[in-house]
């Protein structure tokens, strides 16, 4: 800036000795009005702040921080296969700082690929992690990037991308972070999960959440529908691809009218918790204003698991370092009186027994509460696979519960995907997973393929329960799933036999011989 003033000082001066502002002869106006033009002119420019990239996007866009996305797009850089290379391990074919004609309607090459996002990031997607974003500030894509962050279930979501792909290039990664998932809050702090449904023309955003406001018509709370839990952007950050059930948790108001408009007013007791989800229903249905779920993670019917998206990386910052993410969490964790569960240890008097009804709670620097299902890590990367597929024996016509230990290793964080499959009439099963558990070594970058920070912590648990002699009988297995299976370099099934406890067995593909390890509960 130094610089500049100093020019602007010196052609100030000039413009002033050939106008003669001395007062030592007379000043046409047109001179005035010529110096003052000069000035705006030159000055003005001068005195707005041109916006960094940290201060990009105002309301309507990213908002400031890139800092926030910046190691999780620098982790993506490096761990994930250079344009051109994905699936062969080739050369990259696209010069990043190469010029290209056709703008309109390229033709990608084999082994170029997209990444998805809201179109906010896209430009930083570009600049930071050098690879190709669906959507940008241009706002072109923003229907496709709409209409998978909503769509209800995993085969719309993969419809979505099929209709858009191409044949040699495809979308294979997935960047969400906390305020794609988050509801706005009080006074329009927050998230912006609005945003999407203004671009899907399929959706409203009171498919997803709608309000629940004082006598005063005031803010009070946004309650979320199942819509809400089953659109896959929901289900990627929040539950990490993982199949989700109901509480016994029912969000309950009352039916008025303030200042002329029909509105919904918290009920004497806003949140209540039941026994069982039989109970919870059966209010529902005799109380007619009211719903099971629908606060922050807890869903009023069970999501499915997804097959073929699995978590790979993320940044290490987390939602909790964001003052606008803290201030919307604890405008709705005050109003309702939600409990909290702790991240370490406990947070206040015996926070993890506490009744949803209760006033107790903790700030989001100190626990990971009702509002997040799994640590709202700022931005999150996901990959597209083929999966793996794993075919099974157990008692016949029985749910199998399968899951799986995994931990983010770049944050430590752990969870579990969960799934449920059907056996047949002759016991047997199939399912595709798309997290591994060995053999991640074999694969990277440099063979078209990626460096995955999430890892298995075991292997793949299975567990049914089975009526004989009129008693229930657990019966068990485990198996792991490689990371070739996983992205398609090898197609064999691994294999599990659930059996008794006393003669439990594993079964698996290949060399591998899996510890047992204790199904979950």
């Amino acid at each position: 800036m130094f610089p500049i003033a100093a020019i602007t000082g010196l052609l100030i001066g000039r413009l002033v000795s050939w106008v003669d502002l001395s007062g030592d002869g007379d000043i046409a106006p047109y001179e005035v009005l010529t110096v003052v033009s000069l000035l705006v002119v030159v000055v003005a420019p001068l005195l707005v702040v041109a916006p960094t990239p940290m201060d990009y996007g105002g309301t309507a866009g990213p908002g400031q921080g890139i800092e926030n996305w910046d190691d999780s797009l620098q982790w993506m850089e490096g761990n994930t296969p250079a344009v051109g290379t994905y699936d062969s391990g080739g050369e990259q074919s696209l010069d990043y700082y190469g010029t290209y004609k056709n703008r309109e309607d390229f033709d990608y090459q084999t082994g170029d690929y997209g990444v998805l996002s809201w179109w906010d990031y896209g430009h930083w997607i570009t600049t930071r992690a050098e690879r190709i974003p669906n959507a940008n500030p241009f706002q072109q894509g923003t229907d496709v990037a709409a209409n998978f962050l909503l769509a209800q279930n995993e085969s719309e979501a993969n419809d979505v991308l099929e209709t858009y792909d191409e044949d040699d290039a495809r979308t294979q990664y997935v960047a969400v972070d906390w305020k794609m998932t988050q509801v706005k809050a009080g006074r329009g702090y927050g998230g912006k999960f609005f945003a999407p449904p203004q671009f899907d023309e399929d959706s409203n955003q009171s498919d997803y959440y709608r309000p629940i406001v004082a006598e005063s018509g005031n803010y009070f709370f946004n309650y979320r529908t199942q819509d809400y839990y089953n659109s896959t952007v929901v289900r990627l950050y929040e539950f990490h691809g993982s199949a989700v059930s109901p509480q016994p948790i029912v969000v309950d108001w009352e039916a008025s009218t303030v200042n002329g408009q029909a509105r919904r007013i918290p009920a004497e007791t806003p949140l209540r918790t039941f026994p069982n989800m039989s109970a919870a229903r059966d209010y529902v249905q005799q109380d007619g204003t009211a719903q099971v779920g629908g606060v922050g993670m807890v869903p009023g019917e069970r999501v499915s698991a997804l097959e073929h998206y699995r978590y790979v990386g993320s940044s290490n910052r987390t939602a909790y370092e964001s003052s606008e993410h803290n201030r919307a969490t604890l405008t709705e964790a005050q109003g309702l009186g939600l409990p909290a569960r702790p991240v370490n240890g406990t947070c206040g008097a015996n926070q993890t027994s506490a009744p949803i009804s209760g006033t107790n709670y903790c700030t989001p620097d100190q626990v990971a509460n009702v509002m997040h299902r799994n640590s709202p890590t700022w931005t999150k990367i996901f990959e597209r696979v083929p999966g793996a597929t794993i075919e099974g024996s157990g008692p016949a016509n029985t749910t199998v519960q399968v899951a799986v230990p995994m931990r983010n290793t770049q944050t430590n964080e752990t969870f579990t995907y969960r799934q449920t499959v059907q056996t047949d009439d002759s016991g047997n099963f199939e399912t595709t997973v798309p997290y591994s558990t060995t053999g991640y070594d074999e694969y990277g970058p440099a063979e078209g393929h990626t460096n995955v920070s999430v890892r298995a912590d075991g292997p793949y648990r299975f567990r049914a329960i089975t009526v004989q002699n009129r008693s229930l009988t657990p019966v068990s297995g485990t198996t792991q799933v490689t990371e070739g299976q996983v992205i398609g370099e090898n197609e064999t099934a691994s294999t599990v036999e659930l059996t008794g406890p006393q003669t439990s067995q594993t079964v698996s593909t290949g060399s591998l011989s899996p510890a047992a390890v204790p199904a979950d509960s």
